[in-house]
């Protein structure tokens, strides 16, 4: 699997941060961090 960084969220200190990934092997997308279960409570 080789993984591909396509972006961070702006202003992130680098650690644990929001970032979505390619996988080049498969072609799907990764995305890190919060999971929100209610899209109505996200943070905007």
């Amino acid at each position: 699997m080789a993984l591909v960084l396509i972006a961070l969220a702006p202003g992130t200190d680098g650690d644990h941060c929001p970032a979505l990934i390619l996988d080049t092997d498969t072609g799907d997308l990764v995305v890190q961090g919060e999971e929100v279960a209610d899209p109505s409570c996200a943070r905007t």
